[in-house]
């Protein structure tokens, strides 16, 4: 039995020491924002779904997430089935099920937003989810269709067939959705774009019944995001439809202040969405400079890593940091105002549901151990815990503040220390710790070390019990101390799966965690965890080259290697794999150059691990060359006061399908024309209610290339008739 007592830290809290003293004040009368979520964009295929429960647990139950970002799959990954890789139909309007991969999003929202979305509520809190497709010329997801850039109808149909999949078959309704992640970075996503597919997708969320809005812009850096927000600033037709503006921080952040000053003016909040070097001080001043309601977590960097082992998952580095912020601070938290008389010494404070809490982050490089007082806190009991250097926090003990609002406590170097309003009553141990090491076997070894941690808020004492709760048959596990905190466990000497189950206690509660371990009967073989193709992903001659990649993985860490192999290509075709420029000796990456042939060509990933050898296929389809549609006419006639009908014909070179896009290209000063169906051949145009010269543009787009046609129509006044 090991007990964890704070004695000496207690004694500090009531005695203080002559050391430093620093002041923070906290004025409820001032406040800021609303906190609205946590967030993060899981992804990890490789996780069992053993990992992805202990995970949800850890994020959503520890961390405290409450959000998810996800996006409609683009690309070309091995065995990933994109959203909608070719154009459904020429009718925007209609959207061809057929056409769309809803089975993968079928799978995302079985294995992480459904079990996710259960937990956050579960904690009484609200989960909120946004959609953030990516179209990056260079990236995995590859350039955007240039029927999906060119027609808004098309765009909108792709979106919103991906948020209709998501209510009808799952019940599921995102709450904001950009229109593209990182807007000009890279892709055709330029303000003027942008504005196009906000005005007409802002409408149709609308007509459908959807709750979503837009989140805009979601800009690469807060200069990137701030000029976006300026390009649109004056049009009447965007801001209905956007509720929440956010950025990324690669590059510029000095616009956060700019950012946050102007969805104040509008009434909407904003977020820091994307970084992934993450710390304590980055969302310091995106709470406190850009008013941050919502704050991101790209992937798991940083807090969480599920180990490729099938049972194990690891807390990485800020995973500590960020729970004394997010596991005390819930949406719907005020942030109120909390000033520092020392710059080195952060601090932030909160009120939810008429309690306080108080982060001091005294984590920064000339952080020192000083005495802080804190005062304006509301009279009561407080608990305070502490994470020093990013280790595990550990609870200080239960405070009684008096009337005074005043607060003093010892605040080591590299710490975060949080104070919370204590509900009352005695709570239960908080498991810090509870893993194996190793975390998985290869026979014949059978022996791993268990170990648990744990904190109690009261620093009551705290037990712990290890029992084994299942092994494969013909085992015997001994542990050598069930009773200890760590103890050895022997025996495990059948291939196959053990869970021991821990039980941490105080004299009051019991909590229980289990711990897996997999012991493997032989060498594992390597896997690939990723192979795709890209720049470009769709070939289309005259080009004639791809890059191939993959992403191999040993568990055993054996040393492996690999091998590219052409299966299958066209003939008369000679295809040639080279090393990219400036790639490193040891690359996997291929570039794929003599795919002069139209059709399929098959690439082969080999790799092994001098015990086994794997390998997966890929297949890449050249297309022919594409030319451009053809407008054989274009035609506007009035067929009625203000109204006019609108008709193009057109034809595709290649049989390839035709979508339309009718636009208004100049319109008298202060009309704004109407259009019945711009998406369809023929459509009416209504709103002419000037005089003067109107010209209307169609755009016909086939699979990669775009025709345009004005047509001119006066409208002559009565009198002038």
């Amino acid at each position: 039995m090991k007990k964890h007592a704070f004695v000496g830290l207690v004694a500090a809290l009531c005695t203080v020491t002559m050391l430093h003293a620093a002041e923070v004040k906290i004025d409820a009368a001032v406040t800021h924002q609303t906190i609205l979520g946590w967030s993060v964009n899981p992804w990890q295929p490789w996780m069992t779904p053993w990992q992805r429960d202990r995970l949800l647990d850890e994020a959503v139950n520890e961390l405290g997430l409450t959000r998810i970002r996800y996006g409609p799959q683009n690309g070309s990954r091995h065995g990933v089935v994109c959203w909608e890789p070719v154009n459904d139909d020429d009718d925007p309007e209609h959207i061809r099920w057929a056409a769309f991969g809803t089975s993968e999003v079928d799978k995302y929202v079985e294995t992480w937003i459904k079990p996710f979305k259960q937990r956050v509520e579960a904690l009484g809190d609200p989960f909120t989810l946004w959609i953030s497709p990516s179209f990056f010329n260079g990236g995995s997801t590859g350039r955007v269709p240039e029927w999906l850039v060119r027609s808004p109808g098309e765009y909108v149909e792709y979106a919103t067939a991906f948020l209709l999949h998501l209510k009808n078959r799952h019940g599921i309704e995102a709450d904001h959705y950009v229109i593209c992640n990182e807007p000009a970075n890279g892709n055709l996503f330029q303000p003027q774009v942008v504005g196009r597919m906000i005005r007409t997708l802002g409408p149709r969320l609308k007509a459908l019944g959807l709750k979503t809005r837009v989140q805009f812009p979601d800009g690469v850096n807060t200069r990137v995001s701030w000029n976006f927000i300026q390009a649109l600033k004056d049009d009447a037709e965007v801001w209905p439809w956007v509720t929440h503006l956010s950025y990324h921080l690669y590059g510029s952040k000095d616009e956060r202040t700019l950012i946050r000053d102007f969805a104040k003016a509008r009434g909407i909040p904003t977020g820091q969405t994307e970084y992934m070097s993450q710390t304590t001080e980055v969302l310091y001043d995106d709470l406190t400079l850009a008013d941050a309601s919502y704050w991101s977590i790209y992937g798991w960097g940083r807090v969480l890593t599920v180990n490729h082992d099938g049972a194990s998952v690891r807390r990485e580095s800020e995973y500590w940091n960020f729970r004394q912020v997010m596991h005390y601070v819930r949406p719907g938290a005020v942030r109120i105002e909390a000033a520092s008389d020392d710059a080195s010494l952060r601090s932030l404070a909160f009120v939810h549901k008429g309690k306080t809490t108080v982060v001091l982050l005294n984590d920064l490089k000339d952080s020192r151990k000083q005495d802080v007082t804190v005062k304006g806190l509301p009279a009561g009991r407080y608990g305070v815990c502490r994470t020093v250097n990013r280790r595990a926090y550990e609870e200080l003990g239960v405070q009684t503040v008096a009337a005074d609002g005043t607060l003093t406590l010892p605040v080591v170097k590299a710490s975060v220390v949080t104070v919370y309003a204590h509900p009352g009553g005695n709570l239960p141990p908080t498991v810090t710790g509870f893993d194996a090491s190793p975390t998985f076997l290869v026979a014949p070894a059978s022996r791993v070390v268990l170990a648990a941690s744990g904190t109690d808020p009261e620093q009551d004492p705290v037990t712990f019990k290890w029992t084994v709760a299942s092994q494969p048959a013909g085992a015997k596990v001994q542990l050598a101390k069930p009773d200890a905190d760590t103890t050895p466990a022997t025996g495990l000497t059948v291939p196959g799966d053990y869970v021991f189950t821990v039980t941490v206690s105080d004299p009051t509660h019991v909590v229980t965690r289990q711990v897996k371990v997999i012991v493997f009967a032989k060498n594992n073989p390597p896997e690939i965890l990723d192979l795709h193709n890209r720049i470009p992903i769709t070939v289309t001659l005259p080009e004639s080259k791809t890059l191939l990649r993959a992403w191999p993985n040993d568990l055993e860490k054996d040393k492996w290697t690999f091998d590219w192999k052409v299966m299958k290509q066209p003939a008369g075709a000679n295809v040639v794999l080279d090393l990219p420029p400036r790639a490193k000796p040891d690359a996997t990456a291929r570039v794929a150059t003599g795919m002069t042939v139209a059709g399929d060509y098959v690439f082969r990933f080999e790799v092994t691990d001098g015990h086994n050898t794997v390998h997966k296929d890929h297949t890449v389809t050249v297309h022919p060359e594409n030319h451009p549609p053809v407008i054989a006419d274009a035609t506007a006639r009035i067929d009625a006061p203000g109204s006019a009908a609108l008709s193009a014909k057109a034809a595709d070179p290649d049989g390839d399908t035709l979508t339309h896009w009718w636009w208004t290209k100049k319109a008298p000063a202060g009309v704004k024309p109407v259009f019945d169906h711009p998406g369809h051949a023929s459509t009416r145009v209504t709103g002419l209610t000037a005089a003067g010269e109107y010209v209307f543009t169609v755009t016909v787009v086939d699979r990669t290339k775009a025709a345009e046609r004005d047509v001119k129509l006066t409208v002559f006044s009565r009198r002038g008739r």
